[in-house]
């Protein structure tokens, strides 16, 4: 049986971050999350995603674990943004950030 792959995504507790983080618990993973919660809320925590607080300055310090892969949910936003049609949607449904 393969391993989990675990994945850090910054921002998980943010509207896309969780969004990113329910679908990528979909696909079987580990998910951790690291939020300062300046925008995130914890109404937005999705069921066995790890949630730790804290800021990516200190990822170190808060993400001891090496990750498979990082995500930074505005990272994703930024895609979206600039090929909205590879996402299936447009630029005019999508809010200003």
């Amino acid at each position: 049986m393969a391993q989990k792959k675990t994945i850090l995504v910054t921002g998980g507790a943010g509207f896309i971050g969780s969004h990113l983080c329910n679908r990528l618990k979909t696909e079987d993973c580990r998910v951790i999350s690291l939020d300062n919660y300046f925008t995130g809320s914890r109404d937005n925590h999705i069921s066995g995603v790890e949630y730790r607080e804290g800021h990516t300055k200190d990822i170190e310090k808060h993400v001891p674990e090496t990750p498979d892969i990082i995500s930074a949910s505005i990272r994703v936003w930024k895609k979206v943004w600039e090929n909205p049609r590879s996402y299936g949607t447009s630029t005019s449904r999508v809010p200003s950030a």
